[in-house]
């Protein structure tokens, strides 16, 4: 008896016309391991095949294949029935490469289903074409927040200059994860008004922003960062005066007043940010409290504390 290891490219071909889903089955799996420009036609006609199997694995063959010609059948698999096909089309949108896959894509970015404009956003990542700029900047007007946080993390992704103003925008979104998102897409422009635009979000009622936000800071001048990340430090979430304390000292920032207290934490966190804090930003006021780390309960604080010994005072070479 044959079986679809033997078949060739033909009669698998042949063989997935099948009113037999048990024969279409095999054919597809046959096509699997010939992988075959020429099958195109046969597997855009199986994403739409009656049986989940078949449609699962036309799924990736048209993703292994690539050809822009296979998008529009990937996309209406975005709304399958099953959730694993679901999965497999929004992974496979994702590998579409070349130009010639914009425009495919972008017919379906106004889609009523708000899964399928996410995931055609999110295929639109990597190509990085400026042609996505107006349609993206439109996404972030989505009633969804699942949309606008594909669109604000593609619109990071182009860097472009003109998407500056709707990035700053999404910064008062009113999904928290947009505008974390949002401040990460911010951080890839080096603009000497970055610190001053994420002053709101310094504030946010979210932790997790406030926190992203404090870390994009830290990378920028010290200068501009200084009173926000001293202010930071104040935080009433200790994984924002963490970061906090950590850019302070990445940054050299005089802040032994408000550092110091951070060495008596009940969070080994905190006393170890606390610690590299000091020590980078020669806080020589410190010492006597720093040494009283190194017999810390925990091998990081111990480990922190000696390396801010080590600042205040570096060995001779």
């Amino acid at each position: 008896m044959q079986t679809h290891e033997d078949a060739t490219l033909t009669e698998l071909l042949e063989q997935l016309k099948s009113p037999d889903t048990a024969v279409r089955r095999l054919a597809i799996m046959g096509l699997e391991e010939q992988l075959d420009m020429s099958a195109l036609p046969a597997v855009v006609r199986a994403l739409d095949d009656s049986d989940p199997t078949i449609r699962r694995v036309a799924v990736k063959l048209a993703e292994e294949l690539g050809d822009p010609a296979a998008i529009p059948g990937v996309i209406r698999r975005l709304t399958d029935d099953v959730p694993e096909v679901r999965h497999l089309a929004r992974m496979a949108l994702r590998e579409f490469r070349g130009a010639e896959c914009v425009p495919m894509l972008l017919v379906a970015i106004n889609d009523p289903d708000p899964q399928v404009r996410s995931a055609v956003i999110a295929g639109l990542r990597e190509l990085r074409d400026v042609r996505t700029l107006p349609p993206l900047t439109n996404a972030m007007r989505d009633p969804a927040a699942e949309v606008r946080q594909e669109a604000v993390t593609t619109l990071g992704y182009l860097r472009l200059p003109e998407s500056v103003p709707t990035l700053v925008a999404a910064l008062a979104d009113p999904d928290a994860h947009v505008r974390r998102l949002a401040i990460g897409a911010l951080s890839f422009f080096k603009r000497p008004e970055l610190v001053n635009d994420l002053a709101g979000v310094l504030h946010d009622p979210d932790w997790q922003v406030r926190q992203e936000a404090v870390i994009v800071v830290g990378r920028c001048d010290a200068a501009a960062a200084k009173a926000p990340l001293i202010a930071a430090l104040g935080d009433p979430a200790w994984q924002v005066v963490k970061e906090a304390a950590l850019a302070v000292g990445r940054l050299k920032i005089s802040a032994e007043h408000e550092l110091r207290p951070l060495l008596g934490s009940d969070l080994a966190d905190l006393r170890r940010a606390g610690a590299m804090g000091l020590g980078f930003g020669h806080a020589v006021g410190s010492v006597e409290a720093l040494k009283r780390l190194l017999d810390d309960p925990d091998a990081e604080v111990r480990k922190a504390a000696a390396r801010a010994l080590e600042e205040l005072f570096p060995r001779p070479a």
